[in-house]
């Protein structure tokens, strides 16, 4: 990463515009499908925001490491691209949904439960998303003077995604029942990601990869959507 010093100002125009696309796409996620009325954006959410930001830094960090790991061993016992390839995905599931699950779990304890779940759902998703994009599309394009709108495309459903899983862990949380809604999006993390091993195999092209990663963010927000409103229904 440039440090300050060598920072080229021409590209200061995109990382602006990229940021700006990114975190509106977080806004208009969380407000567009779980409302602006309820008091989601205070208190302890604000920390969950921070801790879901901090999460993907974390992310970086462990992640790499752990599947590059996991990768050698299944290439030692011979085993096919796609079964140790499910494996590799299944880890940035574990990873990312467990910080996640972090960033949730600490404000929490810490406004001695009077945030609701749903808000540090909400709050932690937007975080890990948003701070995602920013540093592994809008930085990297900007300093590279890039426009890309796959990318962007990408991203705005990447970030839907983020925000998905967290708050239906969230709805677990709410209704004491967190473990099946956990593996859910374990899992489900691992399959959105294997659709990006079946075209680095050839198997699928890029734009088929995209439609198919699009739907699947759409369906697990639609379904975190559907278990908010249960809650909100409940609390009424």
């Amino acid at each position: 990463m440039q440090n300050a010093a060598s920072f080229d100002f021409s590209t200061l125009p995109y990382l602006l515009a990229y940021g700006t696309v990114f975190l509106l796409a977080g806004v208009a996620w969380s407000a567009g499908l779980f409302g602006i009325k309820r008091p989601y954006w205070r208190g302890a959410a604000w920390m969950a925001l921070l801790l879901g930001a901090l999460g993907f830094v974390v992310t970086m960090k462990v992640q790499p490491p752990l599947q590059l790991a996991f990768g050698r061993w299944g290439q030692e016992q011979q085993l096919s691209v796609y079964v140790y390839g499910f494996g590799a995905t299944l880890i940035s599931g574990i990873v990312q949904e467990l910080l996640k699950l972090l960033a949730m779990l600490i404000p929490y304890k810490l406004s001695a439960g009077k945030q609701s779940w749903l808000a540090l759902g909400l709050a932690a998703g937007v975080g890990f998303g948003v701070w995602e994009a920013w540093q592994i599309v809008a930085w990297p394009l900007s300093t590279a003077g890039m426009v890309s709108t796959v990318a962007v495309i990408e991203r705005v459903f990447a970030i839907a995604y983020h925000i998905a899983t967290p708050m239906i862990m969230a709805y677990g949380l709410h209704k004491r029942k967190l473990w099946p809604f956990l593996t859910l999006a374990i899992l489900s993390h691992g399959v959105a990601n294997y659709a990006a091993v079946l075209y680095h195999q050839w198997v699928i092209s890029l734009v088929t990869t995209e439609i198919l990663i699009s739907v699947f963010a759409s369906g697990m927000l639609g379904y975190a959507y559907m278990l908010s409103r249960r809650v909100l229904r409940e609390e009424a």
